[in-house]
C-alpha cells in the first residue's frame, strides 16, 4: 500500500508528487539482490554478509532538504535481533546535503521551476 500526495504550482502549472510506500514484504529476492549487487553501497554488503540472518527491508520514503527540495526515494533497512543495523541514507540531488526523512507530508513546497509555493492536494491512498 502507498500514499502520495500531489503538489501544484499555481504561477507556473508545475507539479510534483511524493510517495511513501509502506513496506509489506521482508526479505524480499528483488531488494536483496540490490543489496548482494552494491546498489546502496559497500556498507549495506557488508552488513547483509555479517548478518544473513537479518531481515531486509524497501520501502519508498518522502524527504527534504534544507535548502527547499523534496523527493522520494527507495531505502533499504537491514534489521537484526536488536533493531536497525543499516538504514541508506538520501541526499539532495539539487544541492548534495544529507536529506532528513519526513514523518509526515508537508502542505506546502518551493516549486522548483518559479521558486512560488506549490500547495498540496488531499492524501490519495493506493493499492
Amino acid at each position: 500500500m502507498a500514499v502520495a500526495r500531489a503538489y501544484n504550482c499555481p504561477v507556473c502549472g508545475a507539479n510534483k508528487t511524493l510517495l511513501v510506500e509502506l513496506p509489506d514484504k521482508l526479505n524480499d529476492p528483488w531488494v536483496i539482490s540490490k543489496v548482494e549487487g552494491g546498489k546502496y553501497g559497500p556498507a549495506a554488503q557488508h552488513v547483509h554478509e555479517e548478518h544473513p540472518e537479518a531481515c531486509v527491508l524497501g520501502s519508498q520514503e518522502a524527504f527534504d532538504c534544507r535548502c527547499g527540495h523534496a523527493e522520494t526515494f527507495y531505502v533499504v533497512t537491514i534489521l537484526g535481533m536488536g533493531g536497525v543495523i543499516f538504514r541508506s541514507e538520501c541526499f539532495c540531488p539539487k544541492c548534495g546535503s544529507h536529506m532528513r526523512n519526513l514523518r509526515e507530508f508537508p502542505a506546502a513546497l518551493p516549486c522548483r521551476t518559479c521558486g512560488n509555493i506549490m500547495m498540496g492536494s488531499g492524501d490519495i491512498t493506493l493499492g
